[in-house]
């Protein structure tokens, strides 16, 4: 995808007042040192000003290096094809995210749905977990502090799972998997 296309998505996003994941990957030649693909990827939001009023004073974008080495970066200072200029970093490949979330009773997978943040993806997931151990969103939190200490069940940032839970008392979990989409194809990114 073209940088100039993914702008306009996020722009349009930020209007209707919708978040959206984004990632843009440099090219290697942007950096005076080899780095991995993980370590020239930086992730952002359409949140960032410059999307969501490119015309007002604050022109920014703040982004989080894939890597998580390097987060809060002013990508706009650095980028070619923003504030950078001709020796700023070149894009070579750049897109949105989406996410996953899977679904698992002891050996049968199951898509739950896509999500367009990780944030929404994972309040997706609290909301099945207490779904399956039968209680409220609001009572999940004390369930877990109760039953995480004995082995019982788990909850983190991109997975959960519970013992003795859903509508057969079987074991089940749930896991969020990034999609990162240039356009019409997924992207694969290389292990650090």
């Amino acid at each position: 995808m073209k940088y100039q296309e993914l702008k306009k998505i996020l722009r349009k996003a930020a209007k209707e007042k919708r978040v959206v994941d984004a990632f843009v990957t440099f090219t290697p030649g942007s950096f005076l040192k080899a780095y991995t693909q993980l370590e020239r990827t930086y992730l952002f939001t359409s949140n960032n000003k410059a999307f969501a009023s490119p015309s007002c004073s604050g022109y920014s974008i703040f982004g989080d290096c894939m890597d998580g080495q390097d987060s809060g970066v002013r990508l706009e200072r650095y980028m070619a094809d923003e504030k950078g200029g001709k020796d700023g970093w070149k894009i070579e490949n750049c897109g949105i995210i989406k996410y996953q979330l899977l679904s698992a009773h002891e050996r049968e997978m199951s898509v739950v749905g896509y999500y367009d943040t990780l944030k929404d993806a994972n309040h997706a997931m609290w909301l099945k977990m207490a779904d399956a151990v039968h209680c409220t969103s609001e009572e999940l939190y004390a369930f877990i502090n109760e039953n995480e200490p004995a082995g019982e069940c788990g909850f983190g940032k991109m997975s959960a799972w519970a013992n003795n839970a859903g509508p057969e008392n079987s074991n089940v979990d749930w896991k969020i998997a990034p999609i990162y989409m240039d356009g019409s194809d997924a992207v694969i990114f290389e292990e650090a």
